[in-house]
């Protein structure tokens, strides 16, 4: 009986293990497998089949097979869960899944660019995920890697959202529309932050870099302000919303602030001087 326990190994050399320890019939076909993927892989990402190539090819594929097997436990160490997936899936089937992955996260966008971009290619996303140290490594730098470019397709597509569904959006569309550079490598971020500036009635100071800085409103206008920004958010989807906000704090909480009232200062009261007792 396999157990799903924790084991420090990586993912697929635990699982030959724990076959290998009920004699599974498979094992034998599995070693065959890994040493023709193990060729494969060398012969395409390493050219010569000198000793060090196929040790760096044996090493992708290993790392590979348990981002596959990681894949299909979403992360968690599940060695009979493993087992499985190699019996139901196979060698080739695993690294499928692996390479699917790869596929999937490279078509997300690199950059919250609006256009201009080109996608990165899935050789070079697995390059970078199997030069980590582990199978587990890597799985983990490429989940963090997904989210990073899910957050920049959600900023993507609410600002192209403003550009067509906005007065202020479509005036800066407009304009970008007879410039000379028009979308292309226009950062997302800064349309946001400039249609948002707008619809709120924003001065928009920046900084040196050309950043939206906080801006201090008085309690009128910013109560102007968060209505217009409330009535916005209002037509916004929640995927659109969720690319509002950082941190856990959204785009009006960040930027628009309001002034406290100064208070009045004391009004002096004149002393009369000092009378002298009469003597």
């Amino acid at each position: 009986m396999l157990l799903a326990t924790t084991d420090d190994r990586d993912p697929f050399t635990a699982a030959i293990a724990a076959a290998k320890r009920t004699h599974h019939a498979d094992v034998a076909k599995w070693q065959e497998d890994l040493t023709a993927l193990t060729a494969e892989l060398s012969a395409k990402f390493f050219g010569t089949r000198s000793v060090e190539m196929i040790r760096a090819g044996l090493a992708m594929a290993v790392k590979l097979l348990g981002m596959g097997l990681l894949e299909q436990t979403k992360g968690a160490p599940d060695i009979a869960a493993w087992v499985q997936t190699l019996e139901r899936l196979g060698l080739k089937g695993v690294t499928a899944t692996a390479i699917e992955r790869f596929k999937t996260v490279a078509t997300l966008p690199e950059s919250p660019v609006l256009e201009g971009l080109e996608e990165t290619a899935p050789r070079t996303l697995l390059l970078l995920a199997t030069s980590c140290a582990d199978a587990k490594a890597a799985w983990q730098w490429l989940e963090r890697h997904a989210a990073t470019r899910r957050e920049y397709l959600g900023t993507i597509r609410l600002a192209k959202w403003l550009l067509t569904q906005t007065p202020s959006g479509r005036v800066k569309a407009t304009n970008l529309r007879y410039s000379d550079t028009g979308t292309d490598m226009l950062l997302a971020d800064e349309v946001i932050d400039e249609v948002l500036a707008n619809i709120c009635g924003l001065p928009r100071p920046k900084d040196d870099m050309g950043i939206l800085e906080p801006c201090k409103l008085s309690a009128a206008k910013y109560r102007e302000a968060h209505t217009a920004y409330e009535a916005l958010e209002s037509r916004l989807d929640e995927g659109l919303k969720r690319a509002l906000e950082f941190n856990g704090r959204t785009w009006f909480g960040r930027f628009v602030l309001e002034a406290k009232a100064s208070k009045a200062p004391a009004k002096k009261v004149k002393r009369s001087p000092a009378t002298t007792p009469a003597e």
